[in-house]
């Protein structure tokens, strides 16, 4: 009669027969024909070689170097089109709430003062704190 053994079955049977070495005694103890784990060293051995290849990275044909370049580039030509625009900001600073230390930050409109200019209003959405950020008066 014909029973089906599991892969993970196969293989304590397999690491049995490569520590002790005694094909007969191992079939004999786990009821299989000394062929199938001829059979299934094969498969295993072939397994291993597969995954054990030496595979070489595909070919680069652009340099760290270039690709660095071609980055800058990019990111000259988005901050040439951002600071066409009047109200944008390039790379603005972090605003963290001074009461809850949260960065959750939201911009809630811009206030005209007498001393101070033109001052941007921040919110926390966190703790609802309001805060203030001049900004550079603009003629």
């Amino acid at each position: 009669m014909y029973v089906e053994i599991d892969a993970e079955k196969k293989m304590e049977i397999l690491k049995e027969y490569w520590k002790e070495g005694n094909l007969s005694k191992i079939a004999r103890r786990n009821n299989v024909n000394r062929r199938s784990i001829y059979k299934w060293e094969e498969i295993a051995i072939e397994g291993m070689q597969k995954a054990l290849e030496e595979s070489k990275p595909g070919k680069r044909h652009i340099t760290v170097e270039q690709q660095n370049e071609k980055l800058k580039e990019q990111i000259n030509i988005l901050v040439n089109i951002l600071q066409k625009y009047k109200d944008i900001q390039v790379f603005e600073e972090r605003i963290f709430c001074p009461k809850c230390k949260s960065d959750k930050i939201r911009k809630n409109g811009k206030m005209l003062t007498r001393k101070g200019g033109l001052q941007q209003k921040y919110i926390c959405n966190k703790c609802s704190f309001s805060i203030y950020a001049t900004l550079k008066k603009t003629l």
